[in-house]
């Protein structure tokens, strides 16, 4: 009958110590989810900041072609006006 409880006993020292270990486990996941979390919302940021940014260079760019494209309509009109001259 002792050896039964003796049995018993370390059955139930192991079991609080897997219980505890998994608790460990638990809270260190809990705080890998929540750096996750947080560079997961960065991300978000910094895609949203990269989408502006490319819209704003590609208007540049496109102001900048109408410009150059302007500047060569008033080029071939002045060299349309020196030949008739």
């Amino acid at each position: 009958m002792m050896d039964l409880l003796d049995d018993l006993e370390q059955k139930i020292l192991l079991s609080k110590e897997t219980i505890e270990l998994q608790e460990i486990e638990i809270e260190e996941l809990r705080a890998q989810n929540e750096e996750l979390s947080a560079v997961a919302d960065e991300n978000l940021v910094l895609k949203a900041n990269q989408a502006r940014w490319e819209e704003r260079l590609g208007s540049l760019m496109r102001h900048f072609k109408e410009e150059s494209e302007e500047d060569d309509e008033e080029e071939e009109e002045y060299e349309g006006e020196q030949v008739t001259a």
